[in-house]
């Protein structure tokens, strides 16, 4: 882990801090264009000019490289948008830098609004594919790297792709121990699509000026990105491995929100009624005054069930089963994070001279996170796990990072402190060119041993 991922994702937060302070609480469902947004896009390529250690100009280069980045992360597959809807945003490949700069958001928008009536045109031939007969002893093959191949550059280009594409759907549905029946798939495969048109129907301003603004700043630096003022929160909570609310796993389905877990401790789970695959179809703030989460974006719906510590929510429930909806009340408590915190395990490998299996101690490590208001914290949680280790006898250590996206730059110095004696961890280059050294803070390793 780099620390230049640290200091990306340090100036990543003032980007959505700015964003938190220009952004209007809650936004529709539907991106509409507002003032603030362009203040926004302004702010944030001041930032990166500024602010950037590269200090990039954001010229046709950058510009060319946003439009590519943009593209292929709304249609990586090039089966929505056509040869004809590329020319035409080709117009402005270089000039995106500029119109951001400016405050114009036009580009991004004419984008995503042609995406979804693109994604309806298919959801449409989707339906009328499925009810064609597919001969499936034919040999056939289908492109899935979408860099091999251009935009379909006719409607009978498009219909083929989608084709092949449906009759591959169809038939993974046949797959397996268990393979749906002829009519289950066809229904299994629309609904599939279905839900692709839906989730991009409930993109807001926030998210597609998300969208765009991480492409910029990747475009500049693979480790940079923008987070909105929602995805900054959940950052956050990533960070302090806690959060205030009920304890209650939840996911999306079919425009219903179900509970898939209830998290031990919590308050869902002292208050004993809400069970997994339960549906919550409204939300109250302890007033009885339910807002209808059906159909309402998953996000959405977690941030009404979130809540400042002691106050109270109201969730209307369906029971699992059940048809008659009922209220369940809680008080919203502190509640942690325990599944993303350090962890240990003792592997057994190959074998030492005595014929005995080397143990090896791995320590996962997800992120590098501290909570002030607990003192918990990445390092000593890590601390711990070595001392209990060590009480085991292992012949070794292993630090998984591999799931690892980052975190609180002290909390990387002071855990490599963890393994070290003392000495320089790290070294900071600002957009100045100053460097700066960053030393283990601590003397001595926190266990000594074989």
């Amino acid at each position: 882990m780099s620390y230049r991922t640290f200091l990306t994702r340090q100036r990543v937060a003032l980007l959505a801090i700015a964003a938190g302070l220009l952004l209007a609480a809650t936004a529709p469902a539907v991106p509409k264009r507002t003032a603030q947004d362009g203040l926004v896009a302004q702010l944030v390529c001041e930032i990166l000019k500024r602010g950037h250690l590269a200090q990039p100009k954001l010229g046709e280069d950058v510009s060319r490289r946003l439009f590519l980045r943009f593209l292929k992360d709304l249609d990586a597959n090039k089966v929505y948008f056509t040869k004809d809807d590329i020319d035409e945003f080709k117009k402005q490949e270089t000039k995106l830098t500029g119109m951001l700069a400016e405050g114009d958001l036009s580009f991004p928008y004419l984008v995503y609004e042609r995406l979804v009536k693109r994604v309806e045109e298919r959801q449409k031939l989707v339906e009328e594919l499925l009810e064609a007969q597919h001969d499936f002893t034919v040999q056939e093959s289908m492109p899935t790297d979408g860099e091999t191949i251009d935009y379909a550059a006719s409607d009978k280009e498009m219909r083929e792709r989608w084709r092949k594409r449906v009759k591959f759907d169809l038939l993974m549905q046949r797959l397996g121990d268990k393979p749906a029946a002829a009519d289950k798939a066809k229904q299994n495969v629309k609904d599939r699509y279905a839900a692709v048109l839906k989730r991009w129907k409930q993109v807001d301003n926030a998210d597609l000026l998300e969208f765009f603004l991480s492409d910029l700043a990747t475009s500049i630096d693979p480790h940079s990105t923008y987070m909105s003022p929602n995805t900054l929160d959940d950052f956050e909570i990533a960070l302090r491995l806690n959060l205030d609310g009920i304890g209650a796993v939840l996911r999306s389905e079919n425009g219903q929100t179900i509970v898939v877990e209830v998290v031990p401790g919590g308050a869902a789970a002292k208050e004993g009624k809400l069970k997994p695959d339960d549906k919550i179809v409204g939300v109250a703030q302890g007033d009885g005054k339910f807002v209808d989460t059906t159909d309402m974006k998953l996000r959405d719906v977690v941030r009404l069930v979130r809540g400042a510590r002691g106050t109270k929510v109201q969730l209307k429930i369906v029971p699992a089963g059940k048809i008659e909806p009922a209220v369940y009340e809680m008080t919203r408590q502190k509640i942690e994070l325990k599944s993303q915190e350090a962890r240990s395990e003792v592997v057994e490998q190959g074998k030492k001279a005595d014929g005995k299996p080397y143990r090896i101690g791995v320590i996962d490590l997800p992120s590098f996170y501290a909570d002030r208001e607990t003192n918990k914290s990445a390092t000593e949680d890590v601390r711990k796990l070595l001392v209990d280790l060590k009480a085991q006898g292992v012949d070794g250590v292993v630090l998984d990072l591999r799931r690892n996206g980052g975190g609180l730059l002290t909390e990387a110095l002071s855990l490599t402190g963890l393994f070290i004696d003392s000495g320089p961890v790290v070294q900071v280059k600002d957009s100045r060119r100053r460097i700066q050294r960053k030393d283990d803070p601590e003397r001595g390793p926190s266990t000594t041993g074989r």
